[in-house]
């Protein structure tokens, strides 16, 4: 008896994997730019072409999908994605219909913090030379080291606090294991590409801000396409 209800149990647990999509698309004649359709041997499908800038969690908003996991929805639906970010624009990708069953996926684990930079070695010169005979007994005390340039603030209702509400809900310090970060929602390429350390949700407003304004020159308000259209920047 025990052997026989072993199948029913597995199959249990599998069927549990399975869900049925609520919300996004249902009709393909009132689909957002960039997307298409076509027929497939399973019916008809959506096909979304990423443009630059674009992640999952944008894409899933601009289809319907609603919360802070919706991307979910479509990495379930995509198992040709190794990571649940976009690196490159071109590529497409799969948007489930309302009422298309789903096998829910695993999410990799967040790429680790960059090491930090390793402690210069010391002169060797200077730390074998040989003090005068007039030199003081004791040393003088040493001058306080300069404190680190600090992030210059910034008001409370800047364009910067406008994006963070829009990417983020003004969340500075969210990660929902995405691939993005922070109150902008910083990739961790893009983070390490302007000269943040370790990784944005990880500092404080002021300081993503900062980085921020650094990734708006190289790029231009199209680093975060979806919202600046919204909050009209360009």
């Amino acid at each position: 008896m025990v052997a026989s209800t072993l199948p029913a149990a597995a199959a249990a647990g599998k069927k549990s994997r399975r869900y049925t999509v609520n919300g996004g698309p249902c009709r393909v004649d009132e689909l957002p730019e960039g997307a298409s359709h076509q027929w497939t041997p399973a019916g008809e499908s959506i096909v979304h072409r990423v443009s630059y800038g674009q992640g999952l969690q944008d894409i899933a908003w601009s289809y319907g999908f609603a919360g802070d996991n919706a991307f979910k929805r479509l990495w379930d639906a995509n198992p040709q994605l190794e990571r649940p970010y976009l690196e490159r624009p071109g590529i497409t990708i799969r948007i489930p219909a309302c009422g298309t069953e789903l096998r829910r996926r695993k999410l990799p684990k967040p790429p680790p913090p960059p090491p930090p930079k390793p402690e210069p070695e010391p002169d060797p010169a200077t730390a074998e030379s040989t003090p005068s005979a007039d030199a003081p007994d004791e040393p003088p005390p040493p001058e306080p080291a300069p404190q680190p340039e600090q992030a210059a603030a910034v008001p409370s209702d800047s364009v910067w606090d406008q994006l963070a509400q829009c990417e983020s809900g003004g969340n500075w310090s969210i990660n929902t294991g995405n691939g993005y970060y922070g109150g902008l929602q910083f990739s961790a390429s893009s983070w390490a590409a302007v000269g943040g350390s370790g990784l944005p949700h990880q500092h404080s407003r002021e300081e993503q801000i900062k980085r921020g304004k650094l990734l708006q020159a190289q790029q231009g308000w199209g680093a975060w396409p979806s919202c600046s259209a919204k909050l009209g920047l360009g």
